[in-house]
């Protein structure tokens, strides 16, 4: 069994033991979903990727916690990974599948004011580099996210702004990189 599949199985059999244990508590959810992409990603010719993510989610008072474990399949020219695009990296061509980098985080409930519908939440994440990198299936780095989110819940309408920070962590050097070399801040009003 791979190392790969071995984190797959590992990954998979922690969520359904701590499902049960978690269900007795505030609120927690198992979901899944799927993503499916297709471009050139800046290549010569189009990569698709498969995203299968299961995400557990607590929330206990103002903190909402979750992990997500996911399932990835990258078929092309290879060096493309998802929210990152063409990353430069030599990775096989061809399909590869598998266990995907896992994603933890928190979330606070720093402000809540229901009279004006105001919520301020701070969230922080951490994905693991569990993908494995030889497939193409990760980047082998550690990342940071750091970022705040402002709701304004109007009825059934519910505009909001956030402004994040993600951070690759380069252990070798202690040093802190976005992604493709670009600044690692963002900004999404909607």
């Amino acid at each position: 069994m791979t190392t790969s599949n071995r984190l797959l199985c590992a990954a998979a059999t922690a969520l359904m033991v701590a499902t049960p244990l978690a269900m007795s508590a505030d609120k927690t959810t198992l979901s899944t979903g799927m993503t499916y992409l297709k471009g050139d990603y800046g290549q010569a010719s189009d990569t698709e990727i498969l995203y299968v993510p299961f995400t557990l989610k607590h929330r206990t008072g103002p903190w909402t916690l979750k992990v997500t474990v996911p399932y990835l399949r990258i078929t092309g020219p290879g060096g493309v990974l998802p929210d990152l695009g063409a990353t430069g990296a030599t990775t096989p061509a061809g399909t590869n599948s598998g266990l995907g980098d896992i994603i933890a985080g928190a979330t606070y409930r720093a402000y809540y004011d229901a009279e004006r519908g105001l919520l301020v939440n701070l969230t922080g994440k951490v994905k693991l580099p569990t993908a494995d990198k030889n497939k193409g299936l990760g980047t082998g780095e550690t990342d940071w996210y750091a970022e705040s989110s402002v709701y304004k819940i109007s009825g059934a309408w519910t505009p909001f702004a956030t402004l994040g920070y993600k951070a690759r962590i380069q252990l070798q050097s202690a040093q802190v990189v976005g992604p493709r070399g670009r600044t690692p801040w963002a900004a999404l009003i909607s």
